[in-house]
Parts: C-alpha cells; structure tokens; sequence
C-alpha cells in the first residue's frame, strides 16, 4: 500500500475494489472536463464542454464514466479521458472552494452543493 503524506489524499490512495466498482456509496468524485468531447457514440452518452463540472457515479474500466454534469444535469456515459480527477474537493470543502465555484457556476451551485453535501 502506498503511503500518503496528506490526509486529504489517503482516500484516493487506498479504497476498496467495491468502491471502485460502484457497489457501495462513498465520496463522490467531482472531475474537471479538459477535453471538447465528440458527437455521442451511443445513446446514453453525454456530450462535454471544456471546463463543465462532472460528478462521477461510476467507474466502468472500460473508456467510460457514468455520472452527472453540473452544467446541464444531464447523466449518463462520457470518455474517461476527457475528464481530470479534482482531489479533496469533497473531502475537505472551505469556503474559498465554494466561493469559487459560486463565481464560477453561478445558479448552479445550490445543485451541487446539495448532491455532494
């Protein structure tokens, strides 16, 4: 097992493989889309803008998501690649982070504050 050096950081050093999975509830992971994505492949893909806000449901291991978009609150698949993890956000949320994503996300946020809270 790797030891961590923070204590915000130990949840994403060690977790258990049901977790990764999606069987049990536990933090939900907030990603950072850096990619345009294409025109959906499937039909319950979601299509993602440079800079949207997902919440991350699930972990499929095989290229894909499945998880909620802050921005438009749609839910379904999305590239795996597309997206940048966002450690601690929930684990340790302050009220700079929130002023932040208040300012950035405007009507947005009493949505996401209530889901991840």
């Amino acid at each position: 097992m790797k030891q961590s050096t923070q204590l915000q950081d130990v949840f994403y050093d060690a977790k258990s493989i049901e977790y990764e999975y999606g069987l049990i509830e536990g933090p939900k992971k907030i990603q950072l889309v850096v990619y345009n994505s294409t025109k959906p492949l499937r039909h319950d893909e979601i299509e993602l803008l440079c800079g949207d806000l997902m919440i991350l449901n699930r972990n499929y291991f095989n290229g894909y998501y499945y998880g909620t978009n802050v921005m438009t609150q749609q839910t379904g698949f999305y590239k795996t690649h597309l997206v940048q993890n966002l450690p601690a956000l929930l684990d340790m949320p302050n009220a700079a982070l929130k002023e932040m994503l208040v300012q950035m996300y405007g009507e947005n946020i009493a949505w996401l504050t209530d889901f991840i809270m």
